[in-house]
């Protein structure tokens, strides 16, 4: 069946730090913004496992899956773990086998050491994400623009995930 879509948080474009989780067992899937209440949603279909081929933060580069090409994210992104590997940090020591970055890195007037999306044509392209059964994702991000796509992970067949800031 077609893409499943949840909704958590707004105001998110105030360029304060923003933490989203995402948490995924089976068809179930919890969305939550900043430690607010979770919003929860189930996956229609059969399936119960993701296979991920690439994961892409700030811009997509296949859209034939996607009814609508978010726009680019443009903003900080302090940090981004799938269950528990703490991906950013991977690719800025060089510790993955492929890891593409066109961002920033650091920030000065930031602590935190986050990748800058300076452009709508800045990106960060990951590795094969291993997220079957269950999947957990944590990041951290803060930006003046409305809209922009944060995450997005294309899978085997019709399998991805999309994290996108809309309207704030």
């Amino acid at each position: 069946k077609g893409p499943e879509t949840i909704f958590a948080g707004s105001g998110l474009n105030d360029n304060e730090w923003h933490t989203v989780r995402v948490n995924r067992r089976g068809k179930t899937l919890k969305l939550t913004v900043d430690d607010l209440q979770p919003v929860e949603g189930q996956m229609a279909g059969d399936h119960t496992q993701l296979e991920f081929h690439n994961v892409e933060t700030g811009i997509v580069t296949e859209k034939r899956f996607m009814p609508a090409v978010p726009s680019n994210f443009i903003g900080h992104l302090q940090g981004l773990a799938l269950n528990g590997m703490p991906y950013i940090d991977l690719c800025k020591n060089g510790d993955i086998d492929y890891c593409e970055l066109n961002a920033v890195i650091g920030y000065k007037s930031i602590v935190a050491d986050p990748v800058t999306f300076r452009s709508r044509s800045s990106f960060v392209t990951l590795p094969t994400l291993q997220a079957y059964y269950s999947m957990h994702l944590f990041m951290q991000f803060k930006t003046t623009s409305p809209d922009g796509l944060i995450l997005y992970n294309r899978g085997d067949g019709n399998d991805f995930i999309v994290v996108e800031l809309v309207k704030g």
